[in-house]
């Protein structure tokens, strides 16, 4: 299945374009179609998309955004538009009309050879980007059309990066995965809990009975039942959704967002996780400035206005070993137990020399604090005392 850009937004999106849709959800082997329609009445869908996207809007508007002058344009407004399209679509649109900006994402807007088409009603915009000529209605009119000049500035690409694909464009597939999983696993649930699903034959035109309903059965005949749902077997699934959630997780650079759990690691392997999640905010971050810089001054030249400038404050999540060891400090002097202090001296270890120590050289070391470490090693030691 190739997902379009539409079907990136819908699954951005999220509710009712994705449930009872279809096209997400797979058909089962043999599933009968009375089957397939009830689990499809009843899937769940889990947003991830939407966190990804919200997630990296956030860090990337996370301080002030600064725009002087403060008018005549919403620059903070136009940029937060084009960063959402930009890294759903993997492309957004900025056009200047009549003394207004509008964004345009990738759905409403195609191109060939150079040639932009935003769909309108009735009559579409052309942006000739090769001859520089920008083709639309007059002015007044509601089917004349007129031809300009295109200048700089007045038209503008924004990506969130070099190449212009989506974001989401790989983390999506499994998302629709992890949504199929979790369809299957609690259709199994639901049919095991109110169907029966072997038994005597109960003749032509007999339904299926209710729970609790009485059904003779003479001695040659199989007693009615249900199958049971396997408990490793399920168990399987669960691991699987649990592994594609965390590929999807990393392969967006935000496996610490996505973690059930709260890892205490070095400040050093932190910083290199982080190290994908700051490429992609530093990227977007500069490419939409970028884009709403070029509208700003095009717009001041050519309705002969003060050029606006917009200034980002991105947030970027790197950790130094000097936050790392502050933090273990921190939690010595406040929760400095003696089970604690012993959990934190063996992170320490591992952090610090777990790359040159054999690993099982590292857990007899481990063993060894467990059982000789504890506040008496901290309480003596002047680096962390003071």
């Amino acid at each position: 299945m190739i997902l379009t850009v539409s079907d990136l937004y819908d699954l951005y999106e999220g509710g009712e374009r994705v449930l009872s849709n279809p096209r997400f959800l797979r058909r089962g082997f043999e599933e009968s179609e009375a089957e397939y329609s009830e689990r499809l009445t009843w899937a769940s869908y889990v947003n991830y998309q939407k966190k990804i996207v919200n997630t990296y809007l956030s860090y990337i508007f996370y301080g002030e955004v600064t725009v002087e002058p403060s008018t005549p344009l919403p620059l903070e407004d136009i940029a937060r538009k084009l960063a959402k399209h930009a890294l759903i679509g993997g492309e957004a649109y900025a056009l200047e009309t009549e003394g207004e900006v509008h964004v345009y994402d990738r759905r409403q807007v195609t191109c060939n050879n150079g040639v932009y088409v935003i769909a309108g009603q009735g009559v579409s915009t052309k942006i000739d980007t090769i001859n520089k000529t920008i083709t639309g209605l007059k002015r007044g009119s509601k089917t004349e059309t007129i031809t300009e000049p295109l200048k700089d500035g007045r038209f503008v690409i924004c990506q969130w990066n070099d190449d212009g694909t989506s974001l989401i464009a790989d983390t999506a597939m499994l998302n629709l995965q992890i949504y199929n999983f979790q369809s299957i696993l609690d259709a199994h649930y639901n049919r095991s809990l109110y169907y029966l699903l072997y038994g005597p034959n109960l003749g032509p035109g007999k339904k299926t009975p209710s729970p609790r309903s009485y059904i003779p059965v003479s001695k040659d005949e199989v007693a009615p039942g249900v199958l049971l749902i396997d408990s490793p077997a399920t168990d399987k699934v669960r691991a699987e959704i649990d592994r594609r959630k965390m590929d999807m997780a990393i392969a967006v650079g935000l496996e610490q967002e996505f973690s059930d759990t709260t890892k205490v690691e070095s400040g050093v392997a932190r910083a290199i996780k982080m190290l994908d999640t700051n490429a992609i905010v530093a990227s977007a971050a500069y490419f939409i400035q970028q884009a709403v810089t070029k509208i700003s001054e095009y717009y001041a030249k050519e309705y002969k206005q003060d050029i606006q400038t917009i200034k980002f404050t991105p947030l970027m999540n790197v950790v130094t070993q000097d936050e790392e060891y502050a933090k273990y400090k921190f939690l010595l002097e406040y929760c400095g137990t003696d089970e604690v202090a012993k959990e934190i001296q063996a992170i320490a270890l591992r952090a610090c020399a777990g790359s040159q120590i054999d690993p099982k050289k590292m857990d007899l070391l481990v063993d060894d604090i467990q059982k000789n470490g504890g506040r008496q090693i901290y309480e003596s030691s002047a680096f962390i005392g003071h």
